[in-house]
């Protein structure tokens, strides 16, 4: 008899510290309402620590969906930054090209020297020559004679329109291109009106698509000052 109650003294303290054990593993885990709502995992582990270990691989995905987001934000940033510092590149490129281009066209302006012969002396007729002074060949020239100086060019001559005031002329074929220097057009005076002292042109010079103006001031012959036809 004393025997059993012994036995059955030492069985219910191997219950209460089975017990007190339990209890600390929920303790350290988790509330024993939250495990309980977790699946269930694998057998062979504490369910406290099985708890634990669930709640670690939660806030490890937490963590890295935060750092995902951040990574991303990064990444848009560094997006729009590219393609504004690359939009501004560009632009500086094409500015600085068009400022190169604009000098390489200054640099390369054509010289061109301007002058009024009297051809055969005492007003036989007068001759408006151009020459090319600078080494690089040009098209073709444009000369416009200035309005109210009483001077054209004569019409009908190599060219010079038939018709019309007499104050456009073109280089015509085979002058002032390479192998030509210079171009000339006879002129004459507008009856009833004085010859200038000084006769102004304005000179168009080309080389393909590009063009050069510059504003010749021409000393006219002593034969013809103060003259009127």
């Amino acid at each position: 008899m004393r025997n059993d109650v012994l036995r059955e003294s030492a069985a219910e303290e191997r219950r209460t510290a089975r017990t007190t054990v339990r209890s600390e593993r929920w303790t350290n885990a988790e509330p024993r309402e939250l495990c309980a709502t977790r699946p269930s995992p694998p057998r062979g582990l504490p369910r406290a620590t099985r708890c634990s270990e669930t709640m670690h691989v939660d806030v490890a995905a937490l963590v890295l969906s935060g750092i995902a987001i951040v990574l991303a934000g990064a990444s848009a940033w560094y997006t729009r930054s590219q393609a504004k510092w690359t939009k501004r590149g560009a632009l500086e490129s094409s500015r600085l090209t068009s400022i190169e281009a604009a000098r390489h066209h200054d640099e390369r302006l054509p010289k061109l020297e301007a002058s009024v012969d009297d051809v055969n002396g005492d007003m036989g007729f007068l001759r408006l020559d151009v020459v090319l002074a600078s080494p690089e060949p040009i098209d073709s020239v444009t000369v416009r004679i200035r309005t109210s100086q009483g001077v054209r060019f004569t019409p009908g001559v190599l060219g010079v329109p038939a018709i019309g005031d007499g104050l456009v002329a073109r280089s015509y074929s085979g002058q002032i291109t390479k192998w030509a220097r210079s171009t000339a057009w006879r002129i004459e005076g507008i009856p009833a009106q004085p010859m200038p002292d000084e006769l102004t042109i304005d000179v168009t010079a080309r080389v393909g698509e590009e063009a050069w103006e510059s504003t010749h001031r021409v000393p006219m012959p002593y034969s013809v000052l103060d003259s009127v036809l």
